[in-house]
């Protein structure tokens, strides 16, 4: 008799184990202050898919256990409510706590991979004027340096999340005509993640591959198309000393059109573009700790340029401004509940207190050289979106073979 005791003694526990660490994952993920009384919202005008998570359900949902598998960003109002509570050391519990904050940080640098590409299609329509000289096959190279800071607002007590990114590009692109131009280009990305009041940090080294290409109806419009595709290896640093490997792939199309019009020595162009990206982020520990996003933007903005002859050659100076309406976030995976509620371990801002629209304005120049040579520099920053703070800064050059 003692024996079988023992036996079903030991087959609970056997069962019992992976039910217990999950519990203690979710203790600590689910560790929230006194609750948080919310102003009404109209959910109507907000964009619905399926699995969305309210503040409300959120809240609740994580005082018991954390279930949701997805959401969509929605209200603006929910405040960011930081935690300083140690991540366990169990690898599903790296995924709940960092997946989405990964997912999220993809989807926003394929966007901007997108705009980048489609600058560079808007240098090589103001290079048709004869004197630029651009017909044929180009070769470049840029390298740029960026920052986003999300959060670190005192009065609401909240501590920042701080992205870096550094990378190089080599690319190629060819004006066939007066109405079509293509090119692509290969790129690696070093990518850092550091939270406020955390020593928990991830570290991405990526590769990625884009292409684009222009066709001009006519003398003054254009429709342009740009492809996106990022591989990274991304490396948590946690807390607890380890160090939880995975792997990631973010990619996107983006589809704008724009009129060219022509003013003296000055051109306007307005432009409309259409962004969908989507993210993968693998898991820290089992299959089903896998975090997937994907989210849809519309822009619309204007670039005016000139070009300045010189006995050297050509000066290219150029400015604009764009604004961004996101139409779709969503996030799918254990950690959505937690991001989405701002009540993860991460002293970082709760996503539905971003908002939705915001700018950017840019200026720089090109020095276009008789010899066939042309260096350029562009910066641009982020305005109009509360708790984040952007910029980028972009230097090339570019020969004509």
């Amino acid at each position: 008799m003692s024996k079988s005791k023992l036996s079903l003694t030991t087959i609970s526990l056997a069962l019992m184990a992976p039910l217990v660490a999950q519990a203690a994952c979710q203790a600590n993920i689910t560790s929230v202050p006194d609750p948080v009384v919310e102003p009404p919202i109209d959910w109507s005008n907000q964009g619905g898919v399926s699995d969305i998570v309210r503040p409300a359900q959120a809240r609740a949902t994580a005082q018991s256990v954390s279930t949701a598998s997805g959401y969509s960003e929605g209200s603006p109002e929910t405040p960011a409510i930081p935690l300083s509570v140690t991540p366990s050391a169990d690898p599903g519990c790296m995924s709940d706590t960092f997946g989405a904050h990964l997912a999220a940080q993809g989807l926003r640098q394929t966007r901007q991979q997108l705009a980048r590409a489609q600058q560079r299609m808007a240098q090589l329509r103001a290079l048709r004027a004869p004197e630029a000289s651009a017909q044929g096959l180009q070769v470049y190279a840029t390298g740029g340096d960026q920052s986003r800071r999300e959060g670190g607002d005192a009065s609401q007590n909240t501590q920042a999340l701080r992205v870096g990114r550094t990378d190089v590009n080599v690319g190629t692109d060819y004006r066939i005509n007066d109405q079509w131009a293509a090119g692509a280009a290969i790129g690696l990305g070093n990518t850092r993640m550091r939270w406020d009041g955390s020593t928990s940090r991830i570290d991405s080294q990526s590769g990625n591959l884009t292409g684009y290409v222009n066709w001009s109806p006519t003398a003054a419009s254009y429709v342009a198309l740009a492809i996106s595709v990022e591989n990274a290896h991304d490396d948590l640093h946690a807390e607890d000393g380890y160090e939880y490997p995975t792997t990631s792939v973010h990619s996107g199309l983006s589809l704008s059109a724009g009129y060219d019009l022509p003013m003296g020595t000055w051109t306007l162009s307005p432009y409309a573009r259409v962004d969908e990206v989507a993210s993968r982020v693998g898991s820290f520990g089992g299959p089903a700790t896998r975090t997937k996003g994907s989210s849809g933007s519309v822009s619309a903005g204007t670039q005016v340029q000139t070009t300045i002859p010189t006995s050297w050659g050509l000066i290219a100076p150029h400015a604009r401004i764009e604004f961004t309406q996101i139409t779709g976030w969503h996030i799918q995976g254990n950690s959505a509940a937690t991001y989405v509620s701002g009540q993860g371990l991460l002293p970082a801002p709760s996503p539905l207190a971003i908002d939705r629209q915001f700018g950017q304005i840019g200026a720089g120049t090109s020095l276009i050289l008789q010899q066939g040579i042309t260096v350029f520099a562009d910066y641009d920053t982020g305005f109009a979106q509360r708790d984040v703070s952007t910029w980028r800064m972009t230097l090339g050059v570019r020969y004509e073979l």
